[in-house]
């Protein structure tokens, strides 16, 4: 195994802290200054990644243009440096569907070439063939492959029941409801009284005051270990503008459950976000209901194919 694997993140911490384990390594959170910035300088400064294997996870942050130049410190003070784009870097790198901080104009982009370009001890790795297609495309890397791995996969085999008597779909809902596009989703809870949706969140779902449900919901307030919640239904649905693989699809077909998505992703059920979301993902719906089986080869190819001990093989792999 490959010794002294330091991760970095800013876009990806929480992710980032429980894969340090699969990988022998150790996360080092980034500072903040008082003005609210992430500070790259403190890891130099404190000679924390001098002769060590960099895993940066998640390349993309709003104070990028900032921190290339901490970036390329980082990057020379290291022994090899790996960055694993994630799907939202992908989006915002290549500006696809995406909102926010992305990458605006070509300026941007050939700035951005030249630091990939000059800084040849890097090698890249995203979370699928879509993704290192893309960044092919855009910026000319050639990037490896390697699925981020399902948390907690013990406990999650322990999930494997699939309800047959109705659909029983699972919407993960923060309460940054916007990005998650939480309107798209109760339309269509409102025009399928037939179908149980159950509202979820990490420390539970909030509620807001003006918030009415029909008798098809339920509502998990209180945090709900995930499992619980995975061995109640048999579907998912997930409309967000920026994303990549989230957990929550990866667990879902790992399980073999279906899973309704915008974005491009094994066995899912995809739907493009247009304006006929809503009745595309009704379409979807009526044909898992159809056919109300487990989802035998999504779970054959999750159960594999994200596995933590073979994401830890391919990152070590690629640092010898």
């Amino acid at each position: 195994m490959c010794q002294d694997i330091i991760l970095l993140s800013i876009s990806c911490k929480f992710f980032t802290n429980y894969i340090q384990h699969y990988l022998n390594g150790r996360f080092i959170d980034f500072k903040k200054s008082s003005k609210g910035d992430y500070l790259l300088e403190n890891i130099i400064d404190n000679n924390l990644i001098k002769d060590k294997n960099i895993l940066i996870f998640g390349f993309y942050n709003p104070g990028l243009w900032n921190n290339l130049g901490h970036y390329k410190d980082i990057i020379n003070s290291a022994t090899s440096t790996i960055i694993y784009f994630v799907g939202f870097d992908v989006e915002q790198l290549t500006n696809t569907n995406a909102k926010g901080f992305n990458i605006s104009n070509d300026t941007e982009k050939n700035l951005l070439k030249k630091f990939f370009k000059e800084n040849n001890k890097i090698k890249f790795i995203s979370e699928n063939a879509y993704q290192a297609k893309i960044m092919k495309r855009e910026y000319d890397l050639d990037v490896e492959i390697a699925p981020m791995p399902v948390k907690n996969m013990d406990i999650l085999n322990n999930c494997i029941n699939f309800p047959t008597d109705n659909l029983h779909i699972g919407i993960y809902a923060p309460p940054n409801r916007e990005l998650y596009n939480f309107d798209i989703i109760m339309e269509v809870i409102t025009k399928c009284p037939q179908y149980k949706f159950y509202l979820y969140s990490n420390g539970g779902f909030k509620k807001k005051k003006n918030d009415v449900f029909p008798n098809n919901v339920s509502l998990y307030e209180k945090e709900t270990p995930i499992e619980e919640i995975y061995k109640i239904i048999n579907c998912g649905i997930r409309i967000t503008n920026s994303d990549g693989e989230p957990q929550t699809g990866i667990e879902l077909l790992m399980l073999g459950k279906h899973f309704i998505f915008n974005h491009q992703m094994q066995f899912c059920n995809y739907v493009e976000k247009n304006k006929d979301v809503v009745k595309n993902i009704m379409v979807e719906l009526k044909k898992i209901e159809d056919n109300l089986t487990f989802n035998n080869k999504a779970h054959e190819l999750y159960k594999v194919r994200n596995n933590p001990i073979n994401f830890s093989k391919k990152i070590n792999s690629l640092f010898t």
